[in-house]
């Protein structure tokens, strides 16, 4: 049995090298043959309240726009990916004063009542995310 030992020990680190190295370790899901990203949401500012984690499909594509109930006031987008968040709840922003665009990324904010110079706080109907 020795013998054996030693022959697959020596061997290791010949099928360590053969063994495809990947570049990228970032665990990908799908959901319905898409690339998904998450955003962590909370109710409450300071991560208070109920919270979700909600998974969807990644990029700009209609069926990538996850509607929400506008009533987060933290928000968290997954590590690697940025998203837009969205005063409309199709994704697409409000002509005038009250539209806008929110840009986040990893870690996100805790309290969205004064983020960028503005107030999103239970204002936040729909989101789009993308790989960074």
């Amino acid at each position: 049995m020795a013998p054996t030992f030693l022959f697959l020990l020596a061997l290791l680190p010949t099928l360590i090298a053969a063994y495809p190295q990947s570049t990228d370790l970032t665990p990908r899901s799908t959901v319905d043959g898409c690339e998904t990203a998450g955003v962590f949401i909370c109710e409450h500012v300071n991560w208070g309240g109920a919270c979700t984690h909600s998974i969807a499909c990644v990029g700009g594509a209609p069926d990538a726009c996850t509607k929400l109930d506008g009533k987060a006031s933290s928000i968290g987008p997954d590590k690697g990916f940025k998203c837009l968040f969205y005063k409309s709840d199709d994704c697409l922003d409000v002509p005038g004063p009250s539209g806008g665009v929110l840009d986040l990324r990893w870690p996100g904010t805790g309290n969205l009542f004064n983020v960028n110079g503005g107030n999103w706080n239970d204002i936040i109907r729909s989101y789009q995310c993308y790989q960074e």
